[in-house]
């Protein structure tokens, strides 16, 4: 009879894993590099098992909700429309890391131009900023002059920029799938 023994513990041993931090840093400078980071989400797009048009409306619903304004809303929204629209949850997230604190600036910059050209809102230049705007009742106040000339022009706009590069994103998704399915079918 074999004498008793604690269980080795499975998985990665405590010197080798990642800590907060180090997950932290790799989310927002990647170790392996830029290019090789977009090569890996596209590799993962491309090998997932479902039907083209499930996986390039994912991609295509990713770019979508990238240019929505309300930060903390893009996870829910993929939930949200990728079920309504039945369309592939890894590659709608895959894609909205499109949304990242680099491109965010430039993203809202254009949205805003574009939706106040339409709106025809003129863009004011920003007012200084008192103290007094964080307190419940100047905030509360300040809503409806934000939603006119701030929000709808930057959800409008958005919109307008996202469609068609939604609609460029899906067609590339869409044609690597097929042409990929079809080299492996030979």
């Amino acid at each position: 009879m074999q004498p008793w023994r604690p269980q080795r513990k499975r998985g990665i041993p405590a010197a080798r894993r990642k800590g907060l931090f180090m997950h932290l840093r790799e989310f927002i400078w990647p170790s392996i590099g830029f290019v090789a980071m977009c090569r890996w989400a596209m590799l993962k797009l491309l090998r997932q098992a479902n039907s083209p048009h499930y996986v390039a409306r994912g991609a295509a619903l990713g770019i979508v909700v990238s240019f929505f304004p309300i930060l903390g809303t893009h996870t829910l929204l993929i939930a949200m429309l990728g079920y309504l629209f039945s369309a592939s949850f890894v590659a709608a997230m895959l894609t909205s890391m499109l949304a990242n604190p680099w491109t965010l600036p430039f993203m809202w910059a254009g949205s805003h131009k574009v939706g106040a050209l339409v709106l025809g809102t003129h863009m004011h230049p920003m007012p200084p900023v008192h103290l007094d705007i964080f307190k419940p009742v100047t905030f509360v106040h300040e809503i409806p002059d934000m939603l006119e000339s701030v929000i709808l022009p930057t959800m409008l706009g958005g919109f307008l920029l996202a469609m068609p590069l939604a609609l460029l994103v899906y067609a590339v998704v869409y044609w690597r799938l097929q042409a990929r399915r079809a080299k492996q079918r030979v």
